[in-house]
């Protein structure tokens, strides 16, 4: 094999490596204490995180400006979320305390006393909606800006993981230990279930068109479930790590899913984004710390936050 046809083989295979393998861009954001839960918002303008000093923060994006700080001392976190549009900031705590904030006024919107902790909690696509769930209580969907409840779902689960309302808002999904649920909000009524997940189901997401559920959990696998019927059209093979978060692409047609590892938590896993029709993987990031949040932008962006003692940083890996 002659010098050239050596050379021009090298850089084909340079010019081969997937981009994703690079470092991603990373926006920093200061925090006097280490942050833990983070919220990003689809809108890809408004990032929140709990600190370890019972400070619940606000940045707006992309000026990484700290807008908001509520204090949340004496409160230990159960559960957080944010809206879509950035506008609503959920905390929840283990006295069974949730608090709706208002970002731009810094006002509470929302604060209800429950009787048992938050298992999970979601805001609709529209930021209109709220579902909670508490542990041995239906699932509640709220009206945030009247704060009225206006549906609590027919059954009661064992537990509740991986809480997802579908693009239209019409119906919403779960995992508990029987499997996963897909309920119709107006109603509350169970439009199907499906038991096919070996272990409990950890994480859920809508298609684009809201025809199928996408679960995950202890198994290791991706199961893609008819949502009038509950039937499993569609296994994804097994992961190396437990997926715990799962989401599709605005545009529908990639797969993202945060993993943990089972055998040692305190370590990180990878973050992975298959292309939906073919399940090819198309990334593969290992994190330098444990993910906080991650979110699929309006725009198209994936972003992923890890921290540093003295920093949030958010990775764009799309």
């Amino acid at each position: 094999m002659s010098e050239l046809v050596q050379i021009v083989i090298i850089a084909c295979a340079l010019m081969c490596i997937p981009a994703q393998r690079q470092q991603p861009p990373e926006i920093k954001l200061l925090t006097p204490s280490d942050a833990g839960a983070t919220m990003i918002s689809k809108n890809g303008k408004v990032v929140a995180a709990v600190c370890k000093d019972h400070k619940l923060r606000v940045w707006s994006l992309p000026d990484a400006h700290l807008f908001q700080t509520f204090d949340v001392s004496d409160r230990q976190l159960a559960g957080a979320a944010i809206s879509d549009d950035g506008h609503w900031v959920l905390y929840a705590d283990y006295k069974g305390v949730v608090t709706v904030w208002d970002s731009a006024t810094g006002r509470v919107s929302l604060q209800q006393g429950l009787d048992r902790y938050l298992l999970a909690a979601a805001f609709s696509h529209d930021s209109q909606r709220l579902a909670i769930a508490p542990g041995g209580r239906p699932v509640r969907i709220i009206d945030v800006a009247s704060n009225r409840t206006l549906k609590d779902l027919e059954d009661i689960p064992t537990t509740t993981n991986g809480l997802a309302f579908s693009r239209d808002g019409e119906l919403i999904a779960f995992g508990d230990r029987d499997g996963l649920r897909i309920y119709s909000v107006r109603t509350g009524a169970l439009i199907s279930r499906n038991a096919d997940s070996v272990a409990e189901p950890l994480a859920t997401d809508f298609t684009r068109d809201g025809t199928q559920v996408l679960a995950a959990g202890g198994d290791k696998v991706v199961l893609f479930i008819q949502t009038l019927t509950g039937k499993t059209l569609r296994r994804l093979g097994r992961t190396a790590e437990v997926p715990t978060y799962l989401e599709v692409s605005p545009n529908g047609t990639e797969l993202a899913a945060v993993t943990l590892k089972s055998d040692n938590m305190d370590l990180p896993a990878p973050v992975i984004v298959w292309e939906l029709a073919s399940f090819q993987q198309e990334i593969e990031w290992m994190p330098p710390s444990g993910v906080l949040g991650v979110t699929w932008t309006q725009d198209g962006h994936f972003i992923a936050a890890t921290a540093t003692p003295d920093a949030l940083h958010l990775w764009r890996l799309r």
